[in-house]
């Protein structure tokens, strides 16, 4: 399973022990409340309507504990990451779609130079027409700013970046192998970046399988 593209909606506002979650005083959707190596791990929806650039609070409640407010968390307008699975070697495989079949591409599924693939990532922030919270988006709604995906440290052509649909806080963004990439049929560095007036961000480091 890939990881994290769980998020269908809509998400409950509390879950097991947290009774409520806020982000700048608005309630946040939650997706999981799990213990992460003796941590105690949220993962949530940033509101749609948080404002990018700044600081906000954010207030955690658990039943029979007072409210733990966090302060001065950043809030980005987009900061991309792309969704994982674990290949051979625990290496982080990106979650890579072909548009071709809309099967995932493994490494007994290797990607084609010249066709295109959707790699699912989150972070990309707002979208025109704009996202509401706690609701799934379509591939109708394309992201405002400008996705850039590498293929073994290289740009490749983008051809579009939208929501996912029937997922909260989920993106496709698709792009082409070209046909004169050399083939590689061992794992190449893929990553995601985004430009945010002017300046990159850029994603986790992940992996493709390979490409004939």
């Amino acid at each position: 399973m890939i990881s994290g593209v769980t998020a269908f909606g809509p998400l409950p506002y509390s879950l097991g022990p947290i009774t409520s979650f806020t982000v700048n005083g608005v309630p946040a959707p939650i997706q999981a409340v799990s213990n992460q190596n003796n941590l105690q791990q949220i993962n949530f929806q940033t509101p749609c309507e948080t404002p990018a650039g700044g600081s906000v609070p954010v207030v955690i409640t658990v039943s029979g504990s007072p409210a733990t407010t966090i302060s001065n968390v950043p809030v980005f307008a987009a900061q991309p990451g792309i969704f994982t699975y674990a290949g051979p070697n625990n290496q982080p495989y990106g979650a890579v779609i072909s548009a071709a079949n809309g099967t995932y591409v493994t490494p007994s599924n290797l990607a084609v130079r010249g066709q295109t693939y959707y790699v699912v990532v989150t972070g990309l922030g707002q979208t025109s027409p704009p996202l509401t919270t706690n609701q799934p988006g379509n591939t109708s709604d394309n992201v405002i700013v400008t996705a850039i995906v590498g293929v073994n440290n290289v740009g490749v052509p983008v051809i579009s970046a939208t929501a996912l649909p029937d997922v909260i806080g989920g993106y496709l963004v698709a792009f082409e192998i070209p046909i004169t990439t050399p083939a590689s049929l061992a794992p190449v560095p893929l990553s995601v970046a985004v430009i945010v007036n002017g300046v990159p961000a850029y994603s986790n480091t992940t992996f493709l399988p390979g490409f004939d």
